[in-house]
């Protein structure tokens, strides 16, 4: 599995995401996937996504489950699904009482 360090500035982690589903996401970034390009693209999206919607890793550095590649995984999903699913996946989640 493709690995890519995320970083907030001071800190960074390293993700592990499957292979197809790098692929998927380097093309949604306009990258050759598997390439030194993707990497770094993919890296700089991870960080972007995951930071914002996790906050800064020295923040939760001690925590016991951080969170981080679940993070990683939806940010990706997230590029590769654009806008259009997005909706309908929050609309599909509406009412349900846990979500899926």
């Amino acid at each position: 599995m493709p690995r890519y360090h995320v970083t907030d500035g001071t800190r960074r982690t390293t993700i592990s995401l499957d292979r197809t589903l790098s692929a998927y996401l380097a093309l949604a970034l306009n990258t050759e996937p598997h390439t030194s390009e993707a990497s770094t693209a993919i890296s700089r999206y991870l960080s972007d996504k995951i930071v914002s919607r996790l906050g800064s890793l020295t923040a939760r550095r001690n925590t016991v489950n951080p969170g981080y590649s679940q993070a990683a995984i939806v940010a990706a999903l997230e590029a590769i699904a654009g806008p259009s699913l997005q909706r309908r996946y929050g609309d599909w989640q509406v009412g349900r009482d846990e979500p899926y």
